[in-house]
């Protein structure tokens, strides 16, 4: 694992906060910044609990480095927007959940990248746009398949061909956004919520849940839930499961 420019590791009870640092240009998506949160996400989890990502500044991520995109050629927009998708298949596969910490706003690269994720917990007063459609572009770092996902396609069509916001309030009653937050003190908050979901399971659940969850609706996820159930039960819960037997049997004497 290098040394990167792009975002700073923060490591916190057992988990790591990956800040994007650049709040002069609102933490814009370059190429830089994909090669190196590829070069992260590729690496073992080890002994992380969990990886936060948010930002500095007033907001988390606030989409393509337009700069960037404005002189590229057809072929590199191309290579662009297959190393993104394949950075957010990474994330997906990264062997410890992934939260998206949003703050202010996430646009464009910045909401396909909280999408990306495995939560995503945000500020009441957040909000969230594909707005591609201004520039006669359409989404290029999955937003198409990811959002239609949970919002359906009549929905998806309508907020991307509109780039209308979506409050942090509409984001989680889609079941986009996970919990709301105050703005004071939110990464901490944040984390302390996170400890204390996670903290009541072993890392190997964790994994394991995210993996089959991950599988949903492909039949390669039932095998590998009936693996992990199976691999889990007999190696880790039965110890859980005879405490709990034991504590009821003098609960009733």
């Amino acid at each position: 694992m290098g040394v990167y420019r792009t975002f700073d590791l923060e490591k916190r009870d057992g988990g790591t906060i990956l800040w994007f640092n650049r709040p002069d240009t609102r933490n814009v998506i370059s190429s830089e910044v994909i090669d190196e949160l590829i070069d992260y996400f590729t690496q073992p989890a080890k002994d992380n609990q969990f990886v936060v990502l948010a930002g500095r500044g007033d907001c988390f991520v606030a989409g393509a480095d337009l700069k960037e995109m404005a002189d590229v050629s057809e072929l590199r927009a191309l290579e662009i927007s297959r190393s993104l998708h394949r950075l957010l298949k990474y994330i997906g596969d990264y062997q410890a959940p992934v939260v998206a910490a949003v703050h202010g706003y996430a646009i464009g690269g910045g909401f396909e990248l909280a999408l990306a994720a495995d939560m995503v917990f945000a500020t009441y007063d957040a909000w969230f746009s594909l707005p591609e459609l201004g520039f006669s572009l359409i989404p290029g770092g999955g937003g198409t398949q990811r959002l239609t996902q949970r919002l359906g396609r009549a929905d998806a069509f309508y907020r991307i061909f509109s780039g209308e916001k979506l409050t942090a309030q509409q984001c989680l009653s889609r079941g986009i956004v996970q919990k709301l937050f105050d703005d004071d003190q939110f990464i901490d908050t944040v984390i302390r919520d996170l400890i204390k979901v996670l903290g009541t399971h072993g890392k190997a659940a964790s994994v394991a849940l995210k993996h089959a969850i991950r599988l949903a609706g492909q039949d390669e996820g039932y095998n590998i839930e009936s693996k992990e159930f199976a691999r889990l039960l007999t190696s880790r819960a039965r110890p859980l499961i005879k405490e709990f037997f034991e504590a009821n049997k003098k609960k009733d004497n």
